[in-house]
């Protein structure tokens, strides 16, 4: 067995906690769009905002949750398409785009 390379796993780990940033990086970058979004459209002041964005919060994580859960079984993570794109379609009415049209990429980051 080869011996493990050193330098490799520390370019790897450093390529994880970038991407870990990026991500934490857009995701507050949602949130903070979302809390100005509801001041411009709602008036939300501080109290609505603070409650919308710890809905906010909350909701990405349970969709989080759900999305992992599902791609342990289905790559394809139907399940949660299903019930995203069901919600949607009952708030936003004949607003509403299914997932593939909305995302225009699949899980694996593949253009369709």
């Amino acid at each position: 067995m080869p011996k493990p390379n050193a330098f490799l796993a520390k370019m790897e780990a450093r390529y994880r906690r970038d991407m870990a940033d990026r991500f934490a990086f857009a995701l507050q970058m949602g949130m903070d769009a979302a809390a100005l979004a509801a001041n411009e459209v709602f008036g939300a002041g501080p109290k609505r905002c603070v409650a919308f964005c710890e809905a906010y919060n909350r909701i990405v994580n349970e969709i989080a949750a759900m999305t992992n859960e599902d791609a342990d079984g289905d790559r394809e993570i139907e399940y949660t398409k299903a019930k995203i794109d069901g919600a949607l379609q009952r708030i936003l009415g004949d607003a509403f785009h299914p997932w593939d049209e909305r995302y225009g990429v699949r899980i694996e980051g593949k253009k369709k």
